[in-house]
């Protein structure tokens, strides 16, 4: 229904119990008693009417959402959505704690998991560890699990004392370091890409997962190293 047919809706129902109930006052005054029935049928309608009013003017309700979850895009909209399979991955530059800087392009040959996170990100705390897990089994065949956060050095340092990382972590600058299909990488925490030995993004996923499930990501670029273990 339209706003202006809701509205005037109600306005027919909150005049019409007003009516009715002004009837009922008037009975009241001359019999001495109060008509139930009309009197409950008077704050029906204007109760409905005014509900009418409310559940039109009302904003639209904000999904209680997770770190990691994400509202629903209108197609094409998504940055993160444009990360298709069969893509070349950016030549994304980052530092590593110890003052250094590496490039994705510096682990051609590599089949490498990028991973999004955030110190505050409460999903992606809990899937660190499954990551870690992952680059000690994985990385003798091949596997580089990377994982960048935005935050200062000092807080990823104070942060590692607490929960040690066994993966190669490194900062980026901020959402402008993130370009072509991994452009929104940071919008939505965590966020992952899997890029196989050519350098080509072959997976995305957003939200946190489990060290199987990040297994399952990988284990097509790693096939010919998983075939002769």
């Amino acid at each position: 229904m339209s706003p202006a047919f809701v509205f005037a809706l109600s306005a027919v129902l909150v005049v019409a119990g007003a009516a009715l109930l002004a009837f009922a006052l008037r009975t009241a005054r001359t019999s001495g008693r109060i008509p139930r029935l009309e009197t409950v049928l008077a704050a029906a309608l204007m109760l409905v009417g005014t509900a009418l009013v409310w559940q039109a003017t009302r904003p639209p309700a904000v999904p209680d959402l997770a770190a990691g979850e994400r509202p629903p895009a209108p197609a094409g909209t998504d940055p993160v959505a444009s990360a298709t399979p069969n893509t070349p991955a950016p030549d994304l530059r980052y530092t590593l704690l110890d003052g250094s800087t590496e490039s994705l392009a510096d682990l051609r040959g590599k089949v490498v998991l990028v991973n999004f996170w955030a110190t505050w990100c409460g999903p992606c705390r809990h899937e660190l560890p499954a990551l870690s897990d992952l680059n000690d089994k994985l990385a003798p065949l091949g596997l580089v699990v990377l994982t960048l956060t935005q935050e200062p050095a000092d807080t990823v340092r104070a942060f590692l004392r607490e929960l040690p990382l066994r993966t190669t972590v490194g900062r980026v600058s901020g959402p402008e370091a993130l370009t072509g299909p991994m452009a929104g990488g940071l919008d939505y925490l965590p966020t992952t890409f899997v890029i196989d030995r050519e350098g080509t993004i072959v997976a995305k996923e957003v939200g946190a997962r489990s060290r199987e499930e990040f297994e399952t990501l990988v284990a097509g670029p790693l096939a010919p190293n998983l075939a002769v273990r």
